[in-house]
């Protein structure tokens, strides 16, 4: 079976940069602008073996302190 695409929503990247999680419910959006269903969606930083809580030493005060640097996430649907 094919993917299909349903739909299109719009998260918001901005909190990663700082290592914050950005729990929300999203609109599905169809190519025609119809609203096709709702999805939960959180998307946590985490370390390199799942932990949810990155180390307080990985906290950046500033997003561009992550430039070069493994950053892993758990994306929680």
């Amino acid at each position: 079976m094919e993917p299909l695409l349903i739909g299109e929503a719009y998260y918001r990247l901005e909190p990663l940069g700082y290592l914050i999680d950005n729990p929300v419910t999203l609109k599905l959006i169809s190519k025609s602008y119809s609203l096709y269903g709702m999805i939960d969606l959180n998307i946590i930083p985490c370390d390199s073996t799942g932990h949810e809580e990155p180390p307080e030493e990985m906290l950046p005060d500033e997003p561009e302190d992550l430039l070069n640097q493994q950053i892993d996430f758990i994306v929680e649907i």
